[in-house]
């Protein structure tokens, strides 16, 4: 509602730039590089500070932390691999539909599987922090750009950037088949694609963090090492039963 009333009220041409600079900037950079490549697939080794500031920047761009983020691509990666696996997962419903299932409403599974999170990870008490707070850090962002350029800049900074970010995720596990094959074939590249031709800000900018010494240890397909993962997946002893689909608001919060 923010989105479309403040947006619509308050459009200027330096707000959508703002929308449109923040949404790319924590797509790639904290979503794509931060969050997957990363803090989910291990994918390239960083120092910690920068890991941390990846991480950040993309809990920034959708409303979910670092432990549901693994929580949810675990989820789904264990679902594909179920003889029977639901259309809440596969993506196999018209898009009305799937984008109604992904971004409005939760799924409960008789028999859900168990995360057990590395203990870099679970032992991190910034990445704690943040999923607590996670919907709170937009707050000093709110605030700077009111200061700059008052509500036009929060409505499109904020509102309109969040539901951007959260479509432009939910648009791309629908639609990006190519990439998600060759991503499934290699989960641990730091590349979603076997090909220089596909665009891939996310591994150009990896590949810039390793030119200058910031990353190393940079995986790719057909050299990619036994590199530990930041969650395991226990395999489920008893039949994926059918599940059912109920509005996230009157289902309760996992706990991690």
């Amino acid at each position: 509602m923010g989105a479309i009333f403040g947006g619509y009220s308050t459009f200027s041409w330096q707000a959508l730039l703002l929308c449109l600079v923040t949404s790319v900037v924590i797509l790639s950079v904290g979503y794509s590089v931060g969050l997957h490549h990363r803090l989910i697939h291990n994918s390239f080794q960083c120092s910690q500070w920068l890991e941390n500031t990846l991480v950040y920047i993309g809990v920034l761009g959708s409303t979910v932390g670092p432990y549901s983020a693994i929580e949810q691509h675990d989820l789904h990666e264990w679902a594909w691999q179920q003889p029977r696996c639901h259309s809440y997962f596969a993506h196999s419903q018209n898009p009305i539909v799937d984008w109604v299932w992904t971004l409005h409403c939760d799924i409960q599974l008789a028999y859900p599987p168990i995360i057990h999170y590395e203990p870099q990870v679970a032992n991190n008490p910034f990445y704690w922090w943040l999923e607590q707070t996670k919907l709170l850090h937009q707050l000093p962002l709110a605030i700077a750009f009111y200061h700059f350029g008052g509500w036009s800049w929060v409505f499109w900074g904020i509102y309109v950037r969040i539901c951007i970010c959260t479509n432009a995720q939910w648009l791309m596990q629908y639609r990006a088949q190519s990439w998600q094959g060759h991503h499934q074939a290699a989960p641990y590249s730091a590349r979603f694609s076997h090909s220089h031709s596909q665009y891939d800000p996310g591994w150009w900018l990896i590949s810039a963090l390793r030119s200058v010494g910031l990353a190393w240890n940079v995986e790719q397909p057909g050299l990619l090492a036994s590199a530990p993962r930041y969650s395991l997946m226990e395999p489920l002893m008893e039949p994926l039963m059918e599940p059912t689909i109920q509005p996230a608001a009157q289902t309760q919060n996992s706990q991690i």
